[in-house]
């Protein structure tokens, strides 16, 4: 059922660093959200405004789910503006889940 399916997710993510858990965030958004094209160029980006919203769909506060975001932006992992992402690097990003 969806209740379920809603539970073994939230067990699986309460698993997950805050690292983990934005990389996992991040894909997910990438998966569903491909079609949606950045305002000043042509790659698909994901818009995480408002941020708060964002990070409590990561199962994160709103300051641990800005530094992990610029943590990641540190790391050339995505280019991010103003709470819109417009690259990820998906390869590396999914290395952080292999981390144990």
């Amino acid at each position: 059922s969806e209740l379920e399916c809603a539970i073994r997710n939230r067990t699986i993510m309460n698993r997950l660093t805050a690292e983990q858990r934005v990389a996992k965030y991040l894909l997910a958004l990438m998966e569903t959200h491909t079609r949606t094209l950045c305002c000043h160029c042509d790659h698909p980006c994901l818009d995480l405004r408002p941020l708060t919203l964002s990070a409590q769909e990561a199962g994160l506060t709103r300051e641990t789910f800005t530094r992990m975001l610029n943590a990641f932006k540190r790391d050339r992992l995505i280019v991010m503006d103003k709470g819109v992402v417009s690259y990820v690097d998906a390869a590396r990003l999914c290395s952080y889940l292999d981390k144990k």
